[in-house]
């Protein structure tokens, strides 16, 4: 078994999410660090809208071989006044998503993961890959006014690589 890390570089189909520290920043940029740092980050504003998605393209890959998960990663918190505050992750393929589990956030910045299944179905296969689109889901707790906010989001694939053996892929 063979991992590889992909990381944002670019806008996806839609960005919902309503802040981002610093102001005016791309969503994707202040998420794309391959080592977390804290000094840059989404903010889901919940006086706004209580919940709301982004998506982003990921890095290319030509890999060959058998994807056996695809994990997203974010690192999130909440504010430090009340709790309430959730996050989610989010996988889009062409029209189709998949959407994680929802976790309450803390007060530090942590690192979250679930293993996501293929949005539209079937097995994982590298062509996918190249066109997935990787995000994560804030949301706020409206009633007190508090904030979500997000450092990081990335994926981890999983595979066994293809072996070649007299120049065929076998």
């Amino acid at each position: 078994m063979a991992t590889l890390s992909l990381y944002p570089t670019g806008v996806g189909d839609y960005t919902y999410i309503v802040d981002e520290i610093p102001d005016a920043a791309a969503h994707w940029s202040v998420v794309d660090e391959a080592v977390a740092d804290d000094a840059d980050y989404l903010l889901q504003n919940p006086t706004v809208l209580a919940e709301a998605f982004d998506v982003y393209t990921l890095t290319d890959t030509t890999l060959i071989g058998a994807i056996t998960a695809v994990t997203v990663y974010f690192r999130a918190k909440r504010g430090t006044i009340s709790a309430g505050q959730t996050a989610k992750p989010r996988l889009r393929l062409s029209t189709s998503e998949t959407t994680g589990s929802a976790v309450t956030l803390g007060i530090s910045f942590t690192t979250y993961s679930e293993a996501l299944s293929r949005p539209g179905g079937g097995s994982w296969a590298f062509p996918d890959i190249n066109s997935l689109q990787a995000g994560v889901g804030l949301k706020g707790a409206a009633a007190i006014q508090e904030f979500a906010q997000c450092s990081q989001v990335y994926i981890v694939i999983t595979y066994t690589p293809a072996t070649r053996s007299y120049g065929y892929i076998l």
